[in-house]
């Protein structure tokens, strides 16, 4: 791979990184049970942070084919040929729980909060109070994997 695509996908990490920081501090965390006029500043990085992420896993995913197909006879003959998959899953599987956890969490702060209109709409991107759901590093690293995961599986089916 060339140094213009590797620079190309550090910088979509990179990107991808930032936004995940971004829309952390930008969502709003309350202390007190009242509501701000604030406007919601994470829900507008929501958006441009979805359509860089489905670029970086478009980009993983050419360079996980790429790599795996110039590791293809070499991968097949060791006998941990199913180490790239099996690390993979373990990854997605983590990332979902930390994501479960989060949204767990996030339920439990606004129910003890008494907000029930948060209740009402928490699986709406538009609340305040749950950007950080719909956006976080847990989605970052569960969709990077899944990139890899679907490169490998793609390489392996046109061998078979």
């Amino acid at each position: 791979m060339s140094i213009k695509s590797w620079m190309t996908y550090l910088s979509l990490l990179l990107v991808n990184v930032l936004l995940v920081f971004l829309v952390e501090i930008f969502t709003v965390v309350r202390s007190e049970p009242t509501y701000s006029g604030n406007g919601n500043l994470g829900w507008l990085l929501l958006y441009p942070g979805w359509a860089i992420l489905i670029m970086l896993m478009l980009f993983t995913f050419v360079i996980a084919v790429r790599y795996f197909d110039t590791l293809q006879d070499y991968i097949a003959k060791l006998p941990s040929h199913s180490l790239v998959p099996c690390l993979s899953v373990v990854t997605l599987l983590f990332a979902l729980y930390l994501q479960l956890r989060k949204i767990k969490n996030t339920l439990i702060s606004l129910h003890d909060s008494g907000d029930e209109e948060s209740l009402i709409r928490l699986l709406w991107p538009i609340n305040n109070y749950t950007n950080s759901l719909y956006y976080n590093a847990y989605i970052l690293l569960f969709s990077v994997s899944f990139a890899i995961l679907g490169g490998w599986w793609v390489v392996q089916k046109r061998t078979n």
